[in-house]
């Protein structure tokens, strides 16, 4: 059974790949898509799906998306002023900071988010914090008051957990 179980995740996981590969090449033609599913067969057999005990929250995923990417514009917004006005002087900062999620699937959904929005990157992350570069001081104050990582946290729940409040608006700060 634990066989079965254990195949029916990896042809999930494949399968995701395949639809990721489709998405991002956008093309169908028999070179193309063969190469993603082959890509894909090997990732998915020789990369087990993580197992951490947490299970994706689809429609809170749903509205993350928009939100990361409001982010994501507004981060790029403030850097491209930051350049425009070389006056304004930037301050790099290298923070250490508790992570405010936990899994494997969560600690590397935020690090991800983290270094997508310009001006922040995130150089390590364990169970115990995360090192964050940031720009500039006004980048660090929303990832020091954990603003990604509240929107991070409701994506993931342990397993027969009940759900997590919504998380409230506000800047990322990165």
């Amino acid at each position: 059974m634990r066989m079965r179980k254990r195949l029916a995740a990896s042809a999930s996981y494949a399968a995701g790949l395949i639809a990721v590969w489709y998405i991002l090449s956008g093309k169908l033609d028999l070179v193309h898509f063969g190469t993603g599913v082959l890509a894909s067969l090997a990732i998915a057999a020789t990369v087990p799906p993580v197992e951490d005990g947490t299970s994706i929250r689809w429609g809170r995923a749903l509205l993350f998306v928009p939100w990361l990417l409001r982010q994501i514009v507004l981060s790029n917004l403030w850097l491209a002023r930051a350049i425009l006005r070389p006056q304004l002087a930037l301050r790099p900062v290298l923070l250490e900071v508790p992570p405010g999620v936990t899994g494997d699937r969560a600690l590397a959904t935020l690090g991800i988010a983290l270094t997508l929005t310009p001006g922040t990157l995130t150089v390590d992350v364990d169970g115990n914090g995360m090192r964050v570069h940031a720009l500039d001081e006004e980048l660090a104050i929303g990832v020091r008051a954990g603003v990604m990582a509240n929107h991070v946290a409701p994506l993931f729940a342990a397993r027969g957990a009940e759900p997590v409040a919504a998380p409230q608006g506000g800047r990322s700060g990165s």
